[in-house]
């Protein structure tokens, strides 16, 4: 099976998912619905290469997994028998604590859990938006991801959100962190959550307990100060700072500055993942920042992240805009790359004048209410 298959994770609801497998016929199948705008595919390479070209096409979201194989799809029907051979003489008992299975998106009591069960939960469909309808109770819940990355934590708010739910997502493990690091950080992160713990299987008691020092007043000051950089009276705070126009290519401008979370400590406060990212919103305000009085007023159309700007906990980035012919472009690299390192490109844009862009809107208004007449999930 090594090879021969790959699988894709697409941002679509599974009704959409059933239209964008059909043409396919076996080639491809639904492997997972994560939640109600998630899905997994699974399939043949060839026909999950077609499939990804016409996602971004059509400039949805979508991810390679790297898998190398086509889980949960007709490629596994071919390891059945040896599959479920080798499980033979599972003993499954009930278990201590609820069981939701994404087999059957539904509570087992224990003993189903045969070799029949864990073949099917390789070859169905993961149901894993349909256990959150199982979950008891409306109120605050922590979730906890056990596995080597929490790779659905996006899945899991999104499902809260649709059942107008709360919680908080915790993974255990991260591929960028030790082991031990990640599951400290993991434990205080339960910890601050409400979780209770018996530190004495964690830490040693101290031999001798001690009074905490009585240190007097440091006097050290913690006011925010202002973010360093040019202002030209209309950004009183710049991201950006100014830009010039290039020797070798007139009519080219370039933007560059250093953004970093001690520059700008205000960033920390937006995480995804448990990393600092440049929020969307911060760099259209870059790009806004880039233009003229003359230029006002204006819009920017055509608005794509192709790539997130993660911020390091140490050091920065320089944040370059660059604009040719009303097209911008947002790129960073870390500030101790190489000199003729590459750039990464993060945003993409084109800049109209208001009047066009109102015109635009108005000439291609989209009927909202259509639209939600054919939404039959929230």
């Amino acid at each position: 099976l090594q090879g021969e298959g790959e699988m894709l994770a697409v941002g679509v609801s599974p009704d959409e998912a059933e239209k964008i497998t059909e043409p396919f016929g076996d080639s491809l199948a639904v492997a997972a619905v994560n939640s109600p705008v998630s899905v997994t595919l699974s399939g043949d390479t060839a026909a999950i290469d077609r499939l990804q070209a016409e996602m971004d096409d059509r400039k949805l979201f979508c991810r390679r997994l790297h898998t190398e194989v086509a889980y949960h799809s007709g490629q596994m029907d071919g390891i059945e028998n040896e599959f479920v051979a080798s499980l033979n003489g599972l003993s499954p008992a009930r278990p201590r604590v609820k069981f939701l299975s994404t087999v059957t998106g539904k509570e087992v009591a224990g003993t189903e859990l045969d070799a029949e069960h864990w073949w099917r939960n390789i070859r169905s469909p993961v149901l894993f938006d349909r256990t959150f309808e199982q979950v008891p109770g409306s109120g605050e819940a922590l979730y906890i991801q056990i596995g080597p990355h929490p790779v659905l934590s996006s899945a899991i708010y999104e499902n809260l959100a649709h059942l107008n739910r709360s919680g908080q997502v915790v993974g255990t493990l991260r591929r960028d962190l030790g082991a031990r690091e990640g599951l400290l950080e993991s434990v205080g992160k339960c910890y601050v959550h409400g979780l209770k713990f018996n530190w004495d299987r964690l830490v040693d008691r101290p031999r001798k307990p001690v009074s905490l020092p009585l240190y007097p007043w440091q006097k050290d000051r913690f006011w925010l100060d202002g973010i360093a950089g040019q202002s030209d009276g209309r950004f009183p705070q710049p991201l950006i700072g100014p830009g010039i126009e290039t020797s070798v290519d007139p009519g080219t401008w370039v933007w560059e500055r250093r953004i970093s979370l001690d520059t700008h400590p205000i960033l920390a406060d937006h995480t995804v993942l448990d990393r600092s990212i440049m929020p969307l919103a911060g760099q259209i305000e870059m790009l806004f920042e880039t233009l003229e009085e003359g230029d006002l007023p204006g819009a920017f159309n055509d608005i794509r992240l192709t790539n997130p700007l993660v911020l390091p906990q140490t050091g920065g980035h320089r944040v370059q805009i660059v604009c040719r012919k009303h097209r911008y472009t947002l790129s960073s690299r870390l500030e101790t790359a190489e000199p003729g390192s590459a750039w990464l490109s993060n945003t993409e844009a084109v800049r109209s004048s208001a009047e066009t862009s109102v015109e635009q809107e108005t000439a291609g208004r989209i009927d909202l209410d259509a639209v939600r007449s054919r939404c039959d999930r929230r």
